[in-house]
């Protein structure tokens, strides 16, 4: 998709975070928010940690400044080593249904019916019959969702597995909070529900009242480079009973 622009709301400094933000960074920590949002847009909703150094090179910010802009103030979230922001993701999948729906709509009056234009891209693919030629044109072919593609496509799931952890653990957790794009990736490896209520019941038994009850949280228990580690405790723990 190549966009020229992305939305922003009128009073977006008056939000509590960019408030808190500004009074600890100044313009210098806003401006370096802003260029950041800008970043993802146009790479696909993902910022890698290499960029930083780049980043401050090219702006004379401080790693320091430029670490808390993303990572003090819940602005953005952090998956293996990619940034995203969940702003960002909200706005691509708006774009990306939009631009289905505009396709389609092209495709129309050139009198081309559309047979499966997929804006959730379920699939992957979309296409239409050309009716001159007698064949199916693909209009994208193994398309990559993005993480907000991915958070919508799984977002009841997501819901579920909150639900679950806030009531073992006492949290408040939401679909806005950091982690949650992890469960959207472990859903798409093929990971079901029950596995993730499993990692909670064994996590939980383990650091509930210590002090790791702090890593009761989907960052931490959905990770990829934990989620099937301690899907394994949890069946070894059930051998022992065995």
């Amino acid at each position: 998709m190549a966009y020229r622009y992305f939305k922003h709301d009128m009073d977006a400094c008056d939000d509590e975070k960019l408030k808190l933000l500004i009074k600890d960074l100044g313009f210098e920590g806003l401006g370096a928010y802003w260029y950041i949002i800008e970043f993802l847009y146009k790479n696909n909703g993902k910022m890698n940690e290499n960029f930083i150094k780049i980043f401050q090179k090219r702006f004379k910010i401080s790693q320091k400044s430029l670490k808390m802009v993303l990572e003090n103030y819940g602005l953005f979230y952090k998956t293996d080593e990619d940034y995203s922001s969940n702003r960002v993701d909200s706005g691509l999948v708006e774009m990306f249904e939009k631009s289905n729906k505009a396709r389609a709509s092209v495709l129309k009056r050139k009198d081309r019916k559309p047979t499966n234009v997929d804006t959730n891209v379920d699939n992957g693919r979309s296409y239409y019959k050309d009716k001159d030629k007698d064949k199916d044109i693909y209009i994208a072919t193994n398309v990559q969702l993005t993480p907000g593609q991915m958070m919508q496509k799984w977002k009841n799931e997501i819901q579920e597995i909150l639900d679950y952890l806030n009531k073992i653990s006492g949290k408040k957790y939401t679909i806005h909070d950091g982690g949650c794009q992890s469960i959207a990736q472990r859903l798409e490896e093929g990971f079901i529900i029950k596995q993730f209520q499993s990692v909670i019941d064994i996590k939980h038994r383990q650091w509930a009242n210590t002090d790791k009850a702090s890593n009761l949280r989907p960052l931490t228990l959905f990770d990829s480079k934990y989620f099937q580690g301690y899907l394994n405790e949890n069946t070894t723990t059930e051998r022992q009973y065995l």
